[in-house]
């Protein structure tokens, strides 16, 4: 509907704009000039007429079209108009008469008509004419293409899917059940044919019974192979076979090491039920308790068997990972390491909360637990403008362009380079590919230049997709979300609302880490004061309303961004 009404409001407003370049509609300097050598003539003085026929010649020299013929007479009373009864000659035109007829205009007066070549300016109208309806075929076969898109993306794209899905299970399932039953019964065909039936529709009930079924288990899969399994499981969204998971801890056993130990909460010292809710706080929590934090949040976010943490192996090297980012983090007041463990609670509680289990695969998953660890390594305490504006050596290495969040990404994997913190080191080359990337892109939007483009992103999904959203299928939001670029939105929008997410937790915690926001401002701002340049409204602390400032924030910044997603 958008698109059509900006279609219509172009049509109305700017296509009428090329009537510019054309001949005016009602040009009067042909009636005016008509009506003084008719003037003339009435008066009978011959040099007068030829006189004021030289100078019409004259003015319409200029123009590309003019007078070529002239002739006294008078109108007729009958339907014959204007008749003509002398040529008027002694004058030099500057046009000659047109090869078509249609080019010709007459005007006439009282006593005169004089005849004027327009061919020139009814070429360049025709030839408007064309560009006016050339260019209304494009923007119609665009808004056409547009729309299409649209509709392809809505209803054509989610059917492909889902038919290529079933197309490639159906190919799986009769090409693995064709050979078995071609080796166990190359002698009875017609049992053969029954037996592979009978197992082709047992496999399609267990799907039907998927696709009704809201639970997470899979129903009795006793009788199928492995790949069969895996092909339900990704029906599920899950990418992990729970054979395979099942099997894992009996291996790690026949290695020598033992599955992960169970971990809670209430090992870290907080309750589960403070856990599961907003008023976490992190600042009340010692080194040694954020560090238990972040471990259990990332450990358990998934169930016991699934993710990518299946031995004691896995477990140490995840701790070791964690101690290293708390140990690269600064004793600054705002973005130290109780920030990250916020941060971390926030990203877990958020993809529990909107339930991207359905749209994520675990490794994004994985990767946004682990980019929240790293988003701030290293922070100084002060922005980017102040590192610009004193040409910082950070700023100078990567060429202003977002160089604290830059940092904090090649200290990350400074760290992942490590063996024994490599929290990465069990995935493939196209795992570790994907999850570099993931980790880059969002942290890289931590940036809150970022914050606005971030907004009318998440606004535009919206009303492009608000019948979706609307509607009672959650499936067709499920398809919209897994969409690449949504899915982009959608992992680095997660990781920067809980970057800013204070203002969103109870009163206690969210008033601590404001005071403490405040007073990392205030230190930028003496350090600017002392280096003599510009201090940053915020920064001032002689200046600066504390409650209008955290209220402004929460008006322009939290507030919309959070309405948005």
């Amino acid at each position: 509907a958008t698109r059509v009404a900006l279609l219509t409001v172009f049509m109305i407003m700017v296509l009428p704009l090329f009537d510019v370049l054309s001949f005016p509609q009602d040009d009067y300097s042909l009636e005016a000039w008509a009506d003084r050598v008719s003037a003339r003539v009435d008066e009978g003085d011959r040099e007068a007429v030829v006189h004021e026929l030289s100078n019409m010649a004259r003015f319409f020299s200029r123009h590309s079209y003019g007078p070529f013929e002239a002739c006294q007479g008078a109108l007729s009373d009958s339907d014959e108009g204007f008749v003509c009864g002398k040529a008027l000659e002694g004058w030099h035109p500057v046009q000659h008469a047109p090869r078509r007829g249609a080019s010709v205009v007459l005007v006439s007066s009282e006593h005169a008509v004089v005849y004027f070549n327009m061919h020139a300016p009814l070429r360049v109208d025709a030839l408007m004419d064309i560009a006016n309806k050339v260019l209304l075929l494009v923007i119609m076969l665009c808004a056409g293409w547009g729309i299409s898109s649209r509709v392809y993306d809505l209803a054509v794209k989610p059917l492909d899917r889902m038919l290529l899905t079933i197309r490639s299970i159906a190919s799986t399932v009769f090409e693995t059940e064709g050979k078995e039953v071609e080796e166990d019964h190359e002698d009875e065909d017609g049992y053969g044919e029954m037996a592979l039936l009978e197992q082709v529709v047992d496999k399609l009930a267990i799907i039907a019974s998927l696709e009704a079924s809201t639970e997470e288990q899979l129903p009795d899969t006793t009788d199928l192979q492995d790949e069969d399994v895996g092909i339900l499981n990704m029906l599920r969204g899950n990418t992990v076979n729970p054979r395979v998971a099942a099997s894992r801890a009996a291996s790690s056993r026949a290695r020598g090491m033992q599955p992960i130990a169970s971990i809670t909460a209430e090992d870290i010292g907080i309750s589960q039920e403070a856990y599961d809710s907003f008023d976490f706080n992190s600042l009340e929590l010692s080194p040694t308790q954020g560090c238990a934090a972040v471990t259990f949040s990332i450990l358990r976010f998934h169930p016991p068997g699934e993710g990518f943490f299946h031995t004691k192996e896995d477990e140490s090297t995840l701790r070791n990972f964690i101690k290293a980012a708390e140990e690269m983090y600064l004793p600054v007041p705002f973005h130290n390491f109780s920030h990250a463990v916020d941060v971390v609670h926030g990203v877990a509680r958020m993809m529990k909360l909107t339930a991207t289990g359905f749209f994520l695969s675990e490794l994004e998953q994985y990767v946004l637990l682990v980019a929240a660890v790293g988003h701030d390594l290293g922070h100084p305490g002060v922005n980017n403008g102040f590192l610009l504006e004193t040409s910082h050596e950070l700023a100078l290495r990567y060429n202003d362009n977002s160089p604290l969040e830059n940092m904090h990404c090649a200290k990350l994997y400074s760290i992942i380079a490590n063996r024994g913190t490599n929290v990465f080191e069990s995935l493939s080359l196209d795992q570790y590919r994907e999850a570099r990337k993931r980790c880059i892109e969002s942290i890289l939007h931590t940036d809150m230049v970022n914050h606005q483009e971030m907004v009318k992103k998440l606004q535009m999904v919206y009303q492009m997709n608000s019948e979706v959203f609307t509607g009672q299928d959650n499936r067709t939001e499920v398809d919209l979300f897994s969409e690449p670029e949504n899915k982009t939105l959608i992992i680095e929008t997660i990781l920067h609302s809980a970057d800013v997410s204070n203002p969103c937790r109870t009163w206690t915690t969210s008033e601590a880490w404001a005071h403490r926001c405040l007073e990392e401002f205030f230190a930028q701002g003496d350090r600017e004061k002392e280096l003599e340049i510009p201090v940053q409204f915020l920064n001032d602390r002689d200046k600066l309303n504390r409650p209008n400032s955290q209220i402004g924030f929460i008006e322009f910044m939290i507030a919309p961004f959070f309405a948005a997603q």
